[in-house]
């Protein structure tokens, strides 16, 4: 008996040749559990772009549209819509809200020197304050990857974060 082909989205085993293969992937059956499989990992964001543009479904508001992820129409209430609209403005303004790296190592060390915790000293100059340091036993060894290399407050003055994505 040959190898069979698992498909992940279908949950299905089949004969494992090309032109088994080549009729799945192009099934409508394939590509719903697909787009449904993707569309439970959207951001709110995306979602509220996407279905802000769509009509509501007559067939999902019924309770049966047999389209799922694939109906060119919304299955989002206007409440779910507003909701969601709330949802992502939230997140914006928390996000403009928030502070820079700088600013929060200022606030740290201030916060540290206040309550007098025993990783900094009075004479020691801030900058030079290691924050990391790896563990004795490896800490001996020559050329450490930067990930194991110690780190200081310094090391931060000029960083630039970035967007990703």
């Amino acid at each position: 008996m040959g190898r069979r082909y698992h498909c992940d989205y279908c949950e299905k085993s089949f004969k494992n040749d090309v032109v088994s293969i080549k009729k799945h992937l192009s099934s409508l059956h394939h590509e719903r559990a697909r787009q449904e499989y993707h569309a439970q990992f959207k951001d709110l964001a995306t979602i509220l772009q996407e279905e802000s543009a769509k009509r509501t479904c007559s067939r999902f508001a019924n309770g049966d549209c047999q389209f799922g992820a694939m109906c060119r129409f919304s299955h989002y209430s206007p409440g779910q819509l507003q909701f969601f609209r709330q949802q992502v403005e939230e997140e914006r303004r928390k996000k403009s809200e928030e502070p820079s790296l700088t600013d929060w190592l200022q606030k740290r060390s201030t916060a540290l020197e206040q309550h007098k915790l025993p990783c900094t000293s009075g004479s020691e100059d801030n900058v030079n304050r290691v924050v990391w340091a790896p563990p004795p036993s490896i800490s001996m060894h020559q050329n450490l990857p930067p990930s194991l290399q110690p780190v200081h407050v310094r090391d931060f003055e000029n960083f630039q974060p970035q967007n990703w994505g």
